[in-house]
């Protein structure tokens, strides 16, 4: 095993007792609280304020120590060449392994503690040929030296294909071509309006009463609530009249890309083949696959990230101006995005600039060498450059603001909901906000997002002990859990917690996840043929069932909204083509599906929403007037009396078997 600084080895200790002794404290005041509970052989606990439940089995326990146990052997501990000489001796120390991996897979991917016998058997089956193969192998040391000049287009151009066929899979399976979030049809209504050169709806606030959009903003003459970035690259996507995920489905392999890129600079070619198959095996990427401004946000930060990482920044300074200068536009752009996240990793960037000139000013003083490139002036100038590229989004989204809401600095954002969409603590609003609620809703995040969204093995844990056995803790290491830790914290403070999608609000940090676990596995990898070959399959085998399983449980929980988008969208095939404008009057709220038809082009009439208790309201309205009325009912009409009690699901955490 690799000997890292002593100073290194007691950072990565104290990092894992700060993180365990944080759960322990958090546990101890789930108990004191009565947030947890033991029933019928199963752990519960439930998070955050909407009742968000994390349950532990002990099938679930035994993989989780299986999986965290196996990867530590071989990642840290394994001696396959040193341990077995022989072929039958190799073979029997590996098939075990094997055994163990494909448990752990199979397993996962089915969401069962007990496996059938005939599953049981095959993965026996499988690992003992596996085993022979790879035992035959000759174990010579894979020394690092210079990958060929082919490599690097193959994995860019693998990373990127896999991106958008992993984006197009969910596109197709969970979302069947529907853009389904209100929050995603919101913004392609928006774009659809600039492109038809209207800032604004120029209707009557009576027409606004009564008729329905999804997510509008009744308080400003807008549309859409969201910031301008994904809207504005939405434009052409509707102008030629394209499926609104298209924008996407090509982020999908962007993201892919550049995690490889990202990677193979950092730790190696081996780092970014395997952050490559990390990224996309990962069941995050379901987000790839709808309109949801998610994807493209990620890969501007992502892209910021590739050209500001200080690890990369001994560039000429030709070259670092140019780099610069993208960079700030990215980031700006991810802000004018999604502004919270864009400013979370901003914060981080300006403290690893301040870094670097303080760290600059202290050799001066000290009398220390300073490398070429690495001056006080030319660090200065790195951050001009970053702020010049900052400029032109800045000004984009202040004008985007002046023309919606009257204010260049006033965010519709604010103005349509002020009391959800609050930064901070106070008990004067509608949610009561708290520390406690703070924490509660980060543990819910990362309960779900350790195998809902990232999915891989049994978590994402068990690949961060990857990256943790081998953390050299570098400039470039602590950068990218800055950027981790920094969302984190910005999102804990934000008041609104997602109930849809969970933690989607971190979305942006897979990339970082990803790498961080291929800097661990890399050196792994490039150990022996054996091992490496060892390892590189049980990687691969939990990744393809981070997407079978990701993809299994969103088709669950969508089915409902898919029917009624089916529904939906059968109704108006029959109605087409309009014989003039027209008002649908529907029965409930149908906000996530009829925006794909608010606004759209190819209905050359005027056509409104509004719901059947705003009828005899709507219809006195001059600006309705000649209009055909349409009457949709789904058919599932409540029976008279009050409503019935919702009841209360767990929506993150591991179901019940």
């Amino acid at each position: 095993m690799r000997r890292y600084p002593r100073i290194v080895r007691v950072l990565r200790w104290l990092l894992l007792l700060i993180v365990v002794a944080g759960l322990l404290v958090y546990l101890m005041q789930l108990v004191r609280h009565g947030r947890t509970s033991y029933r019928h052989g199963m752990f519960a606990i439930i998070t955050g304020p909407y009742q968000w439940s994390w349950q532990v089995h002990p099938g679930l326990s035994l993989r989780w120590l299986g999986a965290y146990a196996l990867m530590a052997w071989l990642v840290w501990g394994g001696r396959l060449r040193a341990l077995a000489a022989s072929l039958p001796a190799r073979m029997l120390i590996m098939t075990p392994i094997l055994v163990l991996a494909g448990y752990l897979t199979v397993s996962h991917g089915t969401g069962a503690p007990d496996i059938q016998p005939a599953f049981l058997l095959a993965v026996i089956v499988v690992a003992v040929a596996a085993s022979y193969f790879i035992a035959r192998l000759d174990d010579r040391p894979a020394l690092p030296g210079p990958a060929p000049r082919w490599e690097a287009p193959l994995l860019y151009g693998l990373a990127t294909a896999a991106g958008v066929g992993v984006a197009v899979l969910c596109w197709r399976l969970v979302y069947h071509g529907f853009p389904i979030m209100m929050d995603a049809q919101s913004q392609v209504v928006q774009a659809r309006m600039l492109w038809q050169g209207r800032w604004v709806l120029p209707i009557s606030q009576a027409l606004r009463d009564v008729i329905e959009f999804p997510n509008s903003v009744f308080t400003v003459p807008v549309y859409s609530q969201y910031p301008p970035g994904y809207i504005f690259l939405l434009i052409p996507v509707v102008a030629l009249d394209l499926p609104p995920q298209t924008l996407n489905l090509a982020a999908g392999g962007g993201l892919v890309a550049l995690t490889a890129w990202l990677a193979r600079r950092l730790g190696g070619a081996r780092a970014g083949w395997a952050a490559a198959v990390l990224c996309a095996g990962s069941p995050f990427m379901i987000l790839c696959g709808t309109a949801m401004n998610h994807a493209t946000s990620a890969l501007a930060l992502l892209g910021t990230t590739c050209c500001l990482l200080p690890r990369l920044g001994r560039a000429e300074p030709r070259r670092w101006a140019l780099r610069g200068l993208v960079g700030g536009l990215l980031l700006g752009w991810a802000v004018s995005t999604r502004p919270l996240t864009g400013l979370a990793h901003a914060l981080v960037w300006l403290a690893a600039w301040l870094a670097q000139l303080g760290e600059l000013a202290w050799r001066r003083r000290s009398g220390r060498i300073v490398r070429p490139g690495q001056t006080l002036a030319a660090v200065l100038w790195r951050g001009l450059w970053v702020l010049l590229g900052l400029i032109p989004p800045a000004l984009l989204f202040m004008f985007y603001n002046l023309k919606t809401t009257g204010s260049p600095f006033i965010f519709a954002y604010e103005v349509s909901n002020p009391d959800l969409h609050r930064i901070g603590f106070g008990q004067a609003t509608e949610l009561h906000y708290t520390p406690a609620d703070a924490l509660h809703n980060s543990m819910a995040s990362y309960l779900d997002l350790n195998i809902k969204l990232f999915g891989w093995a049994v978590g994402s844990w068990t690949l961060i002990l990857a990256w943790w056995l081998r953390a050299r803790l570098t400039r470039a290491e602590l950068t990218l859990l800055g950027l981790i830790v920094s969302q984190s914290i910005f999102y804990g403070l934000y008041q609104y917690h997602d109930l849809i999608l969970g933690p989607r609000f971190l979305f942006d940090l897979l990339p970082y996840f990803a790498v961080l676990a291929a800097l661990g596995l890399a050196p792994a990898l490039r150990r022996g043929r054996r091992r490496g070959m060892v390892l590189a399959l049980i990687v691969f085998a939990f990744s393809i069932v981070g997407i079978q399983r990701g993809i299994n449980f969103w088709i669950t929980k969508f089915r409902p909204v898919i029917e009624r988008n089916v529904q939906f969208a059968g109704f108006m095939d029959e109605i087409e083509p309009l014989e003039g404008p027209t008002v649908v009057v529907m029965d409930q709220p149908y906000n996530e599906v009829i925006g794909q038809y608010f606004q759209h082009p190819r209905y050359q009439h005027p056509l409104w929403f509004v719901f059947e208790h705003r009828e005899a309201e709507a219809r006195l309205l001059p600006e309705l007037a000649g209009f055909h009325w349409v009457r949709f009912d789904d058919g599932n009409r409540p029976a008279p009396g009050p409503p019935p009690e919702l009841p209360q699901f767990p929506q993150g955490g591991e179901p019940a078997s």
